[in-house]
Parts: C-alpha cells; sequence; structure tokens
C-alpha cells in the first residue's frame, strides 16, 4: 500500500520541481529584458533592465510592449 502512494508522491515531487526550474528561468528572462525609466537625477530617460526598478520610478512602455499588471498608468498617447 506504501509503494503506489511513494510512487505518485514522487513522481509529483518531480514534476513540480520541474516546473518551478521552468518558472524560475522565466522571470529570469522577464527581470533581464529591457525599459526606458526617467532618471530624475539627470532629467532624461535611460534605459535599464527591469529587475533595477524601484517603487516610484517612472517608464515608458512603447506600443506592443509587455509590461507587469502590478504598474499603474500614468498617460496615453490615445492611439
Amino acid at each position: 500500500m506504501l509503494l503506489p502512494l511513494a510512487v505518485v508522491i514522487s513522481v509529483t515531487a518531480c514534476k513540480d520541481l520541474y516546473e518551478d526550474l521552468k518558472r524560475h528561468e522565466s522571470d529570469r528572462e522577464e527581470n533581464f529584458k529591457q525599459v526606458m525609466r526617467f532618471d530624475r537625477t539627470k532629467k532624461m530617460w535611460i534605459q535599464t533592465v527591469w529587475q533595477d526598478l524601484q517603487v516610484g520610478d517612472i517608464v515608458r512602455i512603447f506600443e506592443n510592449q509587455f509590461f507587469p499588471a502590478d504598474m499603474v498608468l500614468l498617460a496615453s498617447s490615445g492611439k
């Protein structure tokens, strides 16, 4: 009785580990994508990676560019 349960738990654990590794890889790819951030000290737009953004940063999103759902839209070009 314990052998079938151990097999099912082992297979499930392996599947979950594989999915977690793929999710980690996907998150890493997203974190290193480029984005335009407004630098308040230099008063200009600079290119940086998503990973380096902090709360309160202003970013410029271009047409058809991916952006996370936890951002607030301040303005739009209206196209």
